[in-house]
């Protein structure tokens, strides 16, 4: 258990439960934590939950689930966590080693920026984000979890995007893009019916489903199958070009709904 502590950096290995009992500071270095047993083959969780906490740099290098908050911005370096990851910041939270998380990663940044940026991140589980701008790189599969964002969100993953039963409320301009490292365009489905894209959704992928609550703003995308969009309560319209290789379905079932494509270089 970790008393009161104000350091410049914190390096913590235990061989069980990280807990704390007082506030944690190391606002000016790199804090590491390791919690496993001697051989390295069990895990243990991280629980850092005082609002009053304030990392610069956290790297976890082995814990199994990790539950953390912190007053302020903070910058998350490599780290492998092999179940929950929950952050909750109170400023801006961005990321500078690959983060490798096998369960659900929760982030809380109300109105901050959350850049989880990094190439090599690998998301198992869902990844849900409170936030203002926010951007999540995975270096495979995505699956998006309930989100509520109040800038742009940008999403790019090695392999395809999907969607849990959380709804996507997004305020800025979404864009997702679904390509591997060798340029191969990757599924994208984003189907919950209560997905609210408050400004244009551009996407690049293979076969793409994307629906919306009410209105929906189509921007720029390049599609290399079959593009199903449905608007349940508003019209479709378009900001951008479609280029679209495979079948376009367009749903809406609003009274008077209207359906424009009218952008002169479309290409169905």
């Amino acid at each position: 258990e970790l008393g009161t502590i104000d350091a410049k950096g914190l390096v913590v290995v235990a061989r069980g439960p990280v807990t704390q009992s007082g506030v944690v500071s190391a606002p000016n270095s790199t804090s590491t934590i390791t919690a496993q047993n001697v051989a390295g083959d069990t895990k243990y969780d991280v629980t850092l939950e005082n609002t009053l906490n304030d990392l610069k740099t956290l790297v976890v290098v082995a814990a199994d689930n990790v539950s953390l908050k912190d007053k302020n911005a903070i910058e998350l370096g490599a780290s492998t966590v092999s179940g929950n990851y929950a952050l909750t910041a109170g400023d801006a939270v961005t990321n500078s080693g690959a983060l490798d998380i096998g369960g659900i990663t929760t982030i809380t940044a109300s109105g901050q920026t959350v850049e989880l940026n990094e190439a090599t991140n690998n998301f198992v589980g869902e990844v849900r984000i409170t936030g203002g701008a926010v951007t999540i790189v995975d270096e495979d599969t995505l699956v998006l979890g309930a989100s509520t964002v109040g800038g742009a969100y940008t999403v790019t993953a090695g392999g395809a995007i999907t969607q849990g039963l959380g709804a996507l409320d997004i305020t800025g301009i979404t864009t997702i893009t679904a390509q591997d490292s060798s340029n191969v365009k990757q599924g994208v489905t984003l189907g919950t019916a209560t997905n609210d894209f408050g400004n244009e959704v551009r996407i690049t992928g293979a076969a793409v489903t994307i629906v919306d609550e009410d209105t929906l703003v189509l921007g720029a995308s390049t599609v290399g199958g079959n593009f199903s969009a449905t608007a349940t309560n508003g019209n479709i319209t378009q900001t951008g070009a479609l280029a679209i290789t495979g079948t376009t379905t367009l749903v809406t079932s609003e009274n008077n709904a209207t359906i424009t494509l009218e952008t002169s270089t479309n290409k169905f």
